[in-house]
């Protein structure tokens, strides 16, 4: 019974890592990388998915207001099973591509323009943090394995 309860909560199951660069430029449409996946256990591996997300917040303190957004996702993996002590690597290439706010657009457009919208993105308090995820969904648990590392934009 306590083997069973483990498994549903993805303790002792599959530890996941992600390698990927850990800086990108704007002008990129891909992220490539490898997810590594050790089983600690016997197990079924249902799916492997990657994700690359931006968490977006706006304002101060009380006022402030954050958001996650999805700029590309992608299932690298379909089912395959696991013993303990193995390990499987999977290579992925991921497209995706970045959203912008409004002053985002205005800053792009340089000029007048653009000292508009650097004074709004400061004024507003925009702030962006990218991250990029690999979740190993695992056949008969509640809490899947994932990975999660900061990706830094530049450009």
């Amino acid at each position: 019974m306590f083997g069973k309860l483990k498994q549903a909560l993805g303790i002792g199951g599959l530890k996941v890592s992600i390698q990927a660069p850990g800086q990108i430029s704007r002008s990129d449409a891909a992220i490539t990388g490898t997810v590594a996946i050790t089983a600690k256990s016997d197990q079924l591996v249902e799916t492997v998915a990657v994700k690359f997300f931006e968490e977006y917040a706006t304002g101060r303190d009380d006022e402030q207001k954050e958001q996650q957004f999805t700029l590309g996702e992608q299932e690298i993996s379909g089912a395959f099973e696991m013993k303990a002590g193995e390990t499987k690597t999977l290579d992925f290439s991921l497209p995706f591509q970045f959203l912008n706010s409004d002053n985002d657009d205005l800053k792009g457009k340089g000029g007048v323009y653009g000292a508009i919208g650097k004074m709004g993105k400061f004024a507003a308090n925009e702030k962006s943090a990218y991250k990029l995820q690999a979740l190993v969904d695992v056949k008969g648990t509640f809490l899947d394995p994932d990975a999660t590392i900061d990706i830094k934009v530049i450009g």
